[in-house]
């Protein structure tokens, strides 16, 4: 019991010994102390081995693999690294050596120094002094732009000779000389997506930092707008609540918000029209619908659709018309033959009437029937005759 002090002492003594005496093999002698009234026992010699010298590495940096390169005969597992000289913390070296496992993220340089591990019959060996330095990444590319998109597809300027990629998972693009775009295509609707941009590696550096972006793909094409309409005899005014689009004769796409009328049109006829509602920044532009559409007849001239018999006070409304007491056809409709007696000196109104087709009444006009006149004056009856 009194004696586990002073192995801990020479524990302590030989691992300070060998630290010092790094480069000779040595020899250390052991003596245990003497019992009280006893001879000193025999000491007994033990032999320090030397530290094994510095393993020439030569490693060099693999900047697409982003590993480091040993050359042959030299096996990275049976080495250690440290990130300092003065202060090491040795750690193995990964099998394979990747600097993502060798505490290398890329935003700072790392410098690399490393021995030979530890068996278990030789001391782990001396220090490489020179030391193998992995630089930083080179800044993102500053480019990255979103050109277009759709329901199913991004385009990109990325500039040429960048690498691009959509998400952590795709493989990376390298653009072809001269181009500057990319588009990824087949995407899902209404979904949110990352791409990224870098700069690829070349032999003397390694691959940028990367540059990213999130779009999300527009929703797909939505059924075609309902329009609503207002006719008149020559124009139709067609409106939607969203901005919309409709197609010339030129087949080309005129964008309109809120409403628009067409003008210059032929009464009673039937017009089409192509419409649909514009592209957003979050939908495609909806599925093509036509909208037909009926102008209204031209409102009466003159005298038409209708004729007055003064001796029998009657009024006869010819086919295609009708005849009301108020001007938006809400009062007491008139009917062909019907007696006048009771308008006379009256306003009524008439229009030509909708037709099966789909074309609208007209315009009232006012049809005015005339006073009757004043009886004559200035009569006598002489011998039953009148005269005047």
């Amino acid at each position: 019991g009194d004696k586990e002090p002073y192995y801990a002492n020479i524990k302590e003594y030989m691992k300070n010994y060998i630290s010092d005496y790094n480069s000779t093999t040595k020899t250390l002698y052991l003596q245990a102390p003497a019992a009280e009234g006893e001879n000193p026992p025999d000491r007994r010699a033990i032999t320090i081995p030397a530290r094994p010298a510095a393993p020439t590495v030569n490693a060099t940096i693999n900047y697409a693999n982003e590993k480091l390169s040993f050359p042959s005969g030299v096996t990275e597992t049976t080495l250690e690294y440290a990130l300092s000289q003065s202060n090491p913390n040795w750690k193995d070296v990964p099998s394979g050596a990747a600097l993502s496992e060798m505490e290398w993220d890329g935003n700072a340089e790392k410098s690399y120094y490393f021995r030979t591990r530890a068996t278990d019959s030789a001391f782990a060996s001396s220090a490489t002094t020179t030391p193998i330095t992995a630089p930083a990444r080179p800044a993102a590319p500053n480019d990255l732009l979103l050109m277009d998109w759709t329901d199913v597809g991004v385009t990109y300027y990325v500039g040429e000779g960048v690498q691009c990629r959509l998400g952590n998972e795709e493989a990376w693009v390298t653009l072809e000389q001269n181009k500057t775009n990319h588009t990824f295509n087949n995407l899902t609707p209404q979904t949110t997506y990352t791409i990224y941009a870098r700069k690829p590696a070349t032999e003397s550096q390694f691959a940028s930092a990367e540059a990213s972006d999130k779009v999300t793909t527009k929703s797909s094409a939505a059924e075609p707008p309902a329009m609503t309409y207002e006719v008149t005899a020559n124009s139709i005014t067609l409106s939607y609540s969203a901005p919309w689009q409709y197609q010339t004769s030129d087949d080309e796409w005129v964008s309109v918000k809120g409403e628009h009328m067409f003008t210059d049109l032929e009464a009673a006829r039937e017009y089409t029209f192509t419409v649909r509602v514009a592209e957003s920044e979050t939908a495609e532009a909806s599925k093509v619908g036509t909208v037909k559409v009926y102008t209204a007849h031209a409102a009466p001239a003159a005298n038409e659709g209708y004729a007055i018999n003064y001796a029998t006070e009657t009024l006869t409304v010819k086919d295609g018309y009708e005849v009301n007491t108020a001007e938006d056809f809400t009062g007491t409709a008139i009917q062909s033959g019907v007696s006048l007696s009771d308008y006379i000196g009256s306003t009524l109104y008439i229009r030509h009437k909708a037709d099966a087709n789909g074309a609208p009444a007209s315009a009232a006009v006012a049809l005015t029937i005339p006073a009757r006149p004043a009886a004559p004056s200035g009569l006598t009856a002489v011998n039953e005759m009148a005269e005047g």
